[in-house]
């Protein structure tokens, strides 16, 4: 009886340590950006007499015909459509990073470019605010908040 005990003792010992035994999580959080235009749209729209819809300003022309104006963001050689699509990428890089902010508009699907501004924000894994550049139908420029955490739980922005 006694050596059963026993064995059952060394058995709860050794399970009780795979039990409360944790894995590594080797996978870093990925730290998070967050880039706003809602202000710089809200200028457009403002400008020409139109609607925000989405990341889009809509504007009914006088002579019926629709024209749309929507930003594009260039980084490193790529360009990108959405501010979504803009965190993600960013999300993955560090340091000084340039980023070319085009307006452009788009009327019976011919696309011509407004204006451009270039911003450089400093990404840092502690977390951080910078600003971006956003240009407007005139020679007004918006400049918005860019967030950046650091991917843990409390990280600084």
């Amino acid at each position: 009886m006694k050596k059963f005990i026993l064995s059952l003792g060394v058995i709860a010992a050794i399970s009780a340590a795979f039990v409360f035994t944790s894995c590594k999580d080797d996978k870093e959080p990925e730290q998070e950006i967050k880039v706003t235009n809602t202000e710089a749209l809200q200028a457009v729209a403002a400008q020409k007499g139109g609607t925000v819809q989405g990341e889009t300003v809509v504007v009914k022309n006088a002579d019926g015909t629709t024209t749309t104006y929507s930003y594009t963001y260039t980084v490193g050689g790529q360009t990108y459509t959405s501010t979504a699509a803009l965190q993600e990428a960013l999300a993955g890089m560090t340091g000084q990073v340039t980023v070319t902010t085009t307006l452009v508009a788009n009327t019976n699907g011919t696309t011509t470019t407004v204006h451009s501004a270039i911003s450089t924000i400093t990404i840092t894994d502690e977390g951080s605010v910078a600003s971006m550049k956003f240009p407007t139908t005139t020679d007004k420029v918006v400049e918005e908040k860019v967030v950046i955490n650091d991917g843990h739980s409390g990280g600084r922005a």
